[in-house]
């Protein structure tokens, strides 16, 4: 198959640009709240780090899983954690959700 349209290789370009830009918005949300004092910011710099964090945990959880079973080796600790970080991902998008509505209600 053409590595271009490759399903896997398409969905680890998404969470790495899923990772770098939550990134990037957190950083810049996080100074604002610097600036301003406003707890929302710091309500959405929280979200974006969830989801910056979910991003992450998509691209090292194959990664990881593939380093471990080409040197034939069994799961440790650190495969574990990567594993159930890689399925509880859709938690941090979820905490990340209630706290943009969390900020945005919030008077």
């Amino acid at each position: 198959m053409n590595e271009l349209v490759d399903p896997d290789w398409i969905g680890w370009l998404l969470s790495l640009g899923i990772f770098l830009f939550a990134g990037a918005l957190s950083v810049l949300t996080y100074l604002t709240y610097r600036r301003e004092r406003d707890r929302k910011l710091l309500l959405v710099t929280v979200a974006y780090v969830l989801f910056a964090l979910r991003g992450l945990a998509t691209i090292i959880g194959p990664v990881a899983e593939g380093a471990f079973e080409l040197q034939g080796l069994h799961p440790t600790l650190l495969v574990v954690v990567v594993e159930v970080f890689t399925h509880f991902s859709a938690l941090l998008v979820l905490v990340g959700l209630a706290l943009f509505f969390a900020a945005t209600t919030r008077t």
